[in-house]
């Protein structure tokens, strides 16, 4: 399936998940708020060349570092936002792309 992106080379998804006709790429971004713009064109990529149906980009609400926590959850929806407003990409391929948030959680003891 992902021999078919001949043109752009080098778009590997972090994960694909197949269940009948429909096809989910799958990007987490665990830390780095910048690459999240890549997630978001990479699935673009991706859908755009009907190599998949949908993509799914995960993030955290609270990464936390070593200048406070970011809630890289915002930082997408935001970047998304602009993708529409400002670059007018297609509100329809923008529809077949969800956003997930989820929690950090670490455990401390001793």
């Amino acid at each position: 399936m992902l021999q078919e992106l001949e043109d752009i080379p080098n778009i590997i998804p972090d994960g694909i998940i197949s269940k009948g006709h429909s096809t989910i790429a799958i990007e987490i971004e665990k830390s780095n708020k910048k690459t999240i713009w890549f997630d978001l064109i990479k699935l673009m990529m991706l859908i755009n060349q009907d190599v998949v149906d949908f993509g799914l980009l995960v993030v955290p609400r609270n990464y936390a570092h070593r200048l406070g926590v970011w809630n890289l959850f915002n930082e997408a929806r935001y970047y998304r936002y602009c993708l529409s407003r400002f670059a007018k990409v297609d509100e329809q391929l923008l529809s077949k792309i969800a956003i997930v948030g989820y929690t950090h959680e670490a455990r401390v003891s001793g």
